[in-house]
């Protein structure tokens, strides 16, 4: 005797119905997701659906012989944590336990479960079978999502059917509807197996689809009166042992759902949040902002959350707090939740828009409580300072560069570029690489770091003379837009601050004397070699502490000549 079982779900699948029907763009994709998927077919693709959609459990049983075959076709969880569906967040699942049970109470479990019956759940298509099932004229089939042993709320389904001949095949579905009639029968059987074998299955679904309302066609349910899970289980349990379904009124089965009063507090302006429960039973809230509202006919139990996700398209994220994080329920009562949305971390600006390592800058944003590091495009901030949970102000470091600044608070959030703004280091006795980049390695020739310097950048020029060429009297020292000279360093310094105030200690001197033979005792005598012109000037930009000597004087030439600019000299001396 071979019984197969076929189960088509997707993440939605556990999800029950009371919303708005889905669009006609939804159709296509929503029902190809909830067809009976044969055994050798294959998911290629998953689509996206809204969490606001609510549809019911839908699948077929199909038995044949002693063999059962539960195939269950389910798209990856791993990545899918956008398939937060009304009844629960498949994302927490990592078992599914299913089992059949006999009339006479023998239980039947899946190849390779565990000792609780229970397989892994890691996504995808998974299929168990169940051997040697004895053909029984009431036979209960049970499916169950679980977080390691605990049974997610509400997310298992059951159906009863009977299959009294092994080479009979016998069909039927299983969803929250026919999962009343088969918790009801499978509970009547310690009690008189022999009465709930007797029971016609067919006129026990038709009464509970009266309890419920049931309308529209799989999987898109609607249970007007009361939703499967809000059933009278126990009650009707305990009538069925002495009536039959057809004498039993309807009315009398249909339980009263609790009630969730909810604060929200917390959003920006015109912000909103969509509000959803893990039963199985209560209406999606949209469009929900700061204030308070009821969700009622929510289906009691125990281990039941709220799922709070961003409605439309808010200012900005939110990180949202749930007061309890757990929600037990029973009939008729109200518990009251609330949610406090606070801005997640992010960086909305800062100021000022470029600065030189050992400035500070202050970083403006959300989320700033608690952070544990900033950076400047990867390097770390010299220092840092919690100023509030909305501003961070950060020392710019020795080594940093053009790029974004970095917050980092459990997350990390990049902010736009930042403009260093660079040091290029000039020093006539440095030893090192020559490139300008510390006073080790500094560039010896001050025309040599103008050629190199870019705007914004500055240039740092130790004690010493520096010429403008070798022995061309032709050629000055160009200032450029945007790039400032300051002279007058030891060679040690990492601050403009740590010059002497005079800026007599150490003397930077930008000179003419191509020969180095200047005798300023006789004056011109020895000046036929020396530059024309040392500095020509440009607009934005700055000379600062240096002495400007032996110029070879000429038509529009002498110690600095500006044509049409205006740049700024502090401490200069010629």
């Amino acid at each position: 005797m071979k019984h197969s079982l076929k189960l088509a779900v997707s993440l939605l699948l556990l999800t029950a119905c009371q919303a708005e029907q889905p669009t006609s763009s939804q159709t296509s994709p929503l029902a190809q997701s909830l067809k009976v998927i044969s055994e050798s077919s294959a998911i290629t693709a998953r689509q996206s659906y809204p969490a606001i959609e609510k549809h019911d459990a839908n699948g077929q049983v199909q038995i044949k012989g002693q063999t059962l075959t539960l195939s269950l076709e389910l798209y990856p969880k791993a990545s899918d944590s956008d398939f937060q569906t009304q009844l629960l967040d498949l994302s927490t699942a990592t078992k599914l336990q299913a089992t059949v049970t006999d009339s006479h109470g023998k239980t039947y479990t899946a190849t390779g479960a565990d000792g609780n019956g229970a397989v892994n759940y890691t996504g995808g298509t998974i299929t168990l079978t169940f051997s040697n099932v004895v053909p029984d004229p009431l036979l209960i089939v049970e499916v169950a999502a679980k977080t390691g042993t605990t049974t997610i709320p509400q997310a298992d389904l059951a159906t009863a059917l009977s299959h009294t001949s092994s080479t009979s095949p016998v069909s039927t579905t299983i969803n929250f509807q026919t999962t009343v009639a088969a918790k009801a029968l499978k509970a009547m059987l310690p009690a008189n197996a022999a009465r709930a074998r007797a029971i016609s299955l067919t006129d026990l679904e038709t009464f509970t689809a009266s309890v419920t309302g049931l309308t529209g066609t799989a999987p898109n349910f609607t249970y007007p009166q009361k939703h499967p899970t809000l059933v009278n289980l126990s009650q009707l349990t305990t009538d069925l042992l002495t009536q039959a379904p057809t004498a039993l009124t309807a009315a009398n089965y249909r339980q009263n759902g609790a009630t969730v009063n909810v604060m929200i507090s917390g959003l920006n302006g015109a912000d909103k949040v969509q509000v959803q429960l893990t039963d199985a039973a209560s209406a999606v809230q949209t469009n929900k902002g700061n204030g308070s509202f009821s969700i009622t006919g929510v289906t009691p139990g125990t281990g039941l959350k709220a799922l709070v996700t961003p409605f439309g398209t808010p200012s900005q994220t939110y990180n949202y707090a749930l007061n309890p994080t757990t929600l037990p329920l029973s009939e008729g009562a109200s518990t009251n939740l609330t949610i406090t949305a606070s801005p997640t971390l992010s960086i909305s600006g800062f100021t000022p828009a470029s600065g030189r390592a050992g400035d500070t800058v202050t970083i403006n944003g959300a989320g700033f409580a608690g952070t544990t590091a900033v950076s400047f495009n990867g390097v770390a901030a010299a220092s840092f300072n919690e100023v509030s949970d909305n501003q961070l102000t950060a020392v710019i470091p020795e080594a940093a560069t053009d790029g974004p600044i970095t917050v980092i608070n459990g997350g990390s959030v990049d902010s736009a570029a930042f403009n260093v703004i660079r040091r290029i280091y000039v020093n006539d006795d440095a030893g090192g690489t020559n490139n300008g980049s510390t006073w080790a390695n500094a560039y010896t020739s001050l025309q040599t770091a103008l050629t190199a310097a870019g705007a914004q950048d500055e240039i740092w020029v130790a004690a010493g003379k520096y010429t403008p060429h070798a022995s061309d009297r032709d050629v000055s020292f160009q200032l450029k837009s945007n790039v400032n000279i300051y002279g007058g360093f030891a060679g040690t310094e990492t601050m403009l601050a740590a010059r002497t105030a005079s800026l007599t200690d150490f003397v930077t001197i930008l000179s003419g004397d191509l020969s180095g033979n200047d005798n300023y005792t006789t004056p011109g005598a020895t000046l036929d070699e020396n530059t024309k012109t040392i500095v020509r000037g440009a607009n934005a930009t700055t000379l600062e502490g240096v002495t400007v000597q032996g110029a070879k004087g000429a038509v529009n030439g002498g110690g600095m000549y500006n044509a049409s600019s205006s740049p700024t000299l502090t401490n200069v001396t010629f």
